[in-house]
């Protein structure tokens, strides 16, 4: 007998006609029914009476069943554990984008040479999408700004916001740092999800209003804005590292600033790949990255 085979007689007990069956396996009833067929024959008995209303079973059958049930069963679970086997070697990490291009690199180079045969997959996303993938339990871990609920928090670095302008644009505001009061008034081109949390607080706590020019989630996006002349945008440090020389990065008075870190969930098994990375020696690894708060250059 064929493991598909019992997989099949199962399913129709189960569920009590070869059309239920056949639905909840995506077979046609006449695959399920040649299965059935060919078990029987090699059975050389029915094990399934075919009358009208719901399929009952014969002797055979009911003699049959609790084997055909452990023996699916012992192939669930053992596929099962393989599959979580391949998860545990595979690091899944959802990280936002300045996050993704600055730090990973390290993170996993280092995490391969404790964990050679590991593999890495990493989801980029804003801090409400990698939240998601964390909770859904589709990543392992989330490079995010700040804690939240249900997760450990291990805070990495902290980065600021830096206001970024064209060239010929420096004169409506002072030299670096540019106070926020003296935003009051002037087009932003906004970020979106934390980002657009941590400068709309800012701005609040200064009570500046400010002239919505559009919002973006990506930073070739303010660029292409700013370019146009349509404002300027207040954007993470790590964004903006390799700016074209047309775009001006002005530190703020007070600093905007985030704290960056992994999260994982509470029930994180210790037996997770994770453990890797969060262990002292990933930790140092990682704070070696930290990006020290500027003293007020103009670049």
């Amino acid at each position: 007998m064929e493991i598909q085979q019992l997989r099949a007689f199962v399913k129709i007990v189960d569920c009590g006609s070869f059309t239920g069956a056949a639905r909840s396996l995506h077979v046609t009833q006449a695959a399920l029914s040649h299965a059935i067929k060919a078990m029987e024959r090699r059975i050389g008995a029915p094990v399934l009476n075919r009358r009208s209303g719901p399929v009952t079973l014969t002797p055979a059958g009911r003699a049959l069943l609790p084997h055909a049930r452990a023996v699916v069963l012992t192939l669930e679970v053992a596929t099962r554990d393989l599959a979580e086997l391949h998860q545990q070697e595979t690091l899944r990490i959802a990280s936002l984008a300045s996050a993704a291009a600055q730090y990973l690199p390290g993170l996993i180079q280092d995490f391969r040479l404790e964990n050679p045969t590991a593999s890495v997959d990493i989801y980029e996303g804003d801090d409400a999408e990698c939240l998601a993938l964390l909770r859904d339990h589709r990543v392992d871990i989330a490079l995010i700004v700040d804690r939240t609920p249900h997760t450990r928090f291990f805070p990495l670095y902290q980065d600021d916001f830096v206001l970024v302008t064209k060239r010929q644009s420096l004169p409506a505001f002072h030299v670096s740092p540019v106070h926020i009061s003296e935003l009051e008034g002037s087009s932003l081109i906004e970020s979106t999800g934390s980002c657009r949390d941590l400068v709309s607080q800012a701005l609040g706590d200064a009570h500046v209003s400010i002239n919505s020019a559009a919002q973006v989630s990506h930073i070739a996006a303010a660029l292409l804005l700013i370019t146009a002349g349509l404002g300027s945008a207040i954007l993470p440090r790590a964004l903006t590292r390799d700016l074209p020389e047309e775009f001006l990065r002005l530190n703020l008075l007070p600093p905007i600033v985030r704290t960056v870190g992994f999260a994982v969930r509470d029930d994180e098994p210790p037996g997770n790949p994770v453990s890797s990375v969060l262990r002292g020696q990933k930790s140092a690894i990682l704070l070696a990255h930290t990006i020290p708060l500027p003293k007020g250059e103009v670049t």
